[in-house]
């Protein structure tokens, strides 16, 4: 039995790589083996293509999520995780804040994705961590779409044919 490589085969008995060279021995016998209608396994089962696939698919969730601007209120701004997060945290203080008897302030700094500040209101600044939220679901259902689509592939061929 043999596994296909790019540029030869493995046998799988003793893992020796062999390379596709005419005068290779070892070459010419896997060549009668193959001539005896014998097939080599693939370089990668479906199952290891679908793996690999969808690896390659969260990293580009990644670097989306890392790139990700939303748009509100007339202006871009950024998206990311560790934006939402900010917006999350800003919301929370002023809550925590209010609860303990402290007036938080009317309105907070923020900069836009091509760096303008503004000023946005508490009502403002709910809006926008929606706004962020959203692009980011965007994100996250096209990466389940595309790995429900790698999920479903019958072949190597249509798990490596689904792209971000």
């Amino acid at each position: 039995m043999y596994k296909l490589f790019a540029n030869g085969v493995m046998r799988l008995s003793d893992g020796a790589y062999i390379p596709a060279e005419v005068k290779n021995a070892d070459w010419q016998e896997y060549q009668r083996w193959l001539d005896a209608g014998n097939t080599p396994l693939p370089e990668r089962t479906l199952a290891e293509t679908k793996e690999k696939h969808r690896a390659v698919i969260t990293q580009a969730r990644d670097t989306a999520l890392r790139n990700l601007t939303a748009d509100y209120d007339g202006d871009r701004w950024d998206a990311d995780e560790d934006t939402s997060a900010r917006i999350a945290n800003a919301l929370t203080m002023v809550r925590e804040a209010a609860a303990i008897g402290i007036t938080p302030p009317a309105a907070i700094p923020w900069r836009t994705a091509d760096n303008r500040d503004r000023v946005l209101s508490i009502d403002e600044l709910r809006a926008l961590g929606a706004a962020v939220f959203l692009a980011q679901q965007e994100v996250w259902l096209k990466q389940a779409n595309l790995k429900n689509q790698i999920e479903q592939a019958s072949n190597e061929t249509a798990a490596k044919a689904v792209r971000w």
